[in-house]
């Protein structure tokens, strides 16, 4: 099969899956538009605990300290906007990876697609 053949073969599989390809559009969409109106980023009160830990090296009493090794991590590119659109990439990601366990185990594609779009479209929006 060459690359061309497994393209075509892809683009048709996008009717089939057109709930999750709206969704992720969508989502991705309006992560664009918050990415661009929040600059530089939401800050929460938790925030200084994690970059805090973060420039230390030394995990927080009351925090757990993974986020704070990923923002280590991302520390090297200088930025926080990279932070930021690497979350946004992660959060879109778990949408398309619950799609695809939904799906595999047997759920239809429409109802594996609509549970997600709160997900998807809302995922970085702190409830209480």
């Amino acid at each position: 099969m060459t690359t061309l053949e497994r393209a075509c073969r892809r683009v048709r599989l996008l009717p089939r899956h057109g709930a999750i390809v709206f969704t992720m559009i969508a989502a991705a969409a309006l992560r664009a538009v918050v990415l661009v109106a929040y600059r530089p980023a939401f800050a929460f009160p938790d925030t200084v605990d994690y970059l805090n830990s973060a420039s230390t090296r030394r995990p927080s009493s009351t925090r757990p300290y993974g986020y704070s090794a990923f923002l280590q991590v991302l520390s090297l590119t200088g930025s926080v906007n990279a932070v930021v659109i690497i979350q946004h990439v992660l959060g879109l990601a778990l949408v398309l990876g619950g799609y695809l366990l939904l799906v595999h185990r047997g759920v239809s594609r429409l109802a594996s697609g609509g549970p997600k779009v709160p997900d998807g479209a809302l995922g970085f929006v702190r409830l209480g």
